[in-house]
């Protein structure tokens, strides 16, 4: 195990996938409630790393496409960063100047 570090992080994305896919029906949507399955949900993003960083080690020689699926795995995930930044941000309450009394 510790020479092929290839296979424990590989494993560990797959353990990663494991409730996610026990958890995807929509009865599980309503057992957890939106917000808990939600946040397990996002477990993909660490599964999705990891499975490029498996791949990267698992490939010996021509790292072309490794390199080609991490460049993909991190523009959608800076597409998704950038898309919740300005989704909160357009959501931030303004502050109302306070009322003058006269």
């Amino acid at each position: 195990m510790a020479k092929r570090r290839y296979i424990t992080v590989g494993f560990a994305a797959f353990v990663l996938l494991i409730p996610l896919a026990i958890t995807s029906t929509s009865g599980w949507i309503r057992r957890l409630g939106g917000k808990r399955w939600q946040q397990l949900h996002r477990a993909i993003y660490a599964s999705a790393v990891l499975g490029v960083i498996h791949y990267y080690w698992l490939v010996k020689s021509d790292v072309r496409k490794p390199l080609f699926y991490g460049a993909l795995v991190g523009i959608l995930l800076l597409w998704r960063l950038g898309d919740w930044f300005f989704k909160r941000r357009s959501q931030a309450p303004c502050a109302s100047p306070p009322q003058v009394s006269q």
